[in-house]
């Protein structure tokens, strides 16, 4: 059962694109995760978390998160395990802008976050990649954005999810 975060009305709308075929990526650093990831992966399974070594992606470490899952059918479970420094300042006027040791469900957010939600936990259940693309807007900046998620294997089952955020000037119009 998918549990999604307590949301407040005056909440900006967000609703992405939300997709599981990876087609490609806009993004330098959702490419270069992605890229990592596949590497790593043995076949048809995601990779196994042993194999993922972060010195490996120093270079997207700042718009890259990961996240530990602990229950996969609770997404406000998912706890943030590191929040790059990029992301950080992206949420600066955020109650709590670094989510570094705090779950989803804690996180503090301008927008209404229940396809965010969705979107990490099909990653978690289904053990795919999801691709969200779309326009986000916040209390200091808008624009266009494309955020990776991947699944990664303990034991045989999803229990770190890597992710990556590249942002994008607005479309003109």
């Amino acid at each position: 059962m998918l549990l999604l975060p307590t949301l407040e009305m005056d909440l900006a709308p967000y609703q992405p694109l939300i997709s599981q075929e990876i087609e490609a990526l806009e993004g330098d650093s959702t490419a270069a995760l992605y890229r990592y990831w596949l590497a790593k992966k043995p076949g048809d399974a995601p990779p196994d978390w042993a194999d993922f070594h972060f010195l490996d992606l120093y270079r997207i470490a700042p718009v890259m998160f990961v996240m530990d899952v602990d229950d996969p059918n609770d997404v406000n479970k998912l706890r943030y395990r590191h929040m790059g420094t990029r992301i950080v300042e992206y949420r600066s006027l955020r109650l709590n802008p670094d989510l570094t040791g705090k779950t989803f469900g804690e996180g503090d957010r301008s927008y209404d976050s229940r396809a965010m939600a969705e979107a990490y936990w099909t990653a978690c259940i289904k053990a795919v990649p999801v691709v969200m693309r779309g326009d986000y807007r916040t209390e200091n900046a808008f624009g266009r954005h494309e955020r990776l998620l991947l699944p990664w294997m303990i034991d045989g089952k999803v229990a770190r999810l890597t992710g990556c955020l590249d942002r994008f000037p607005p479309d003109p119009k």
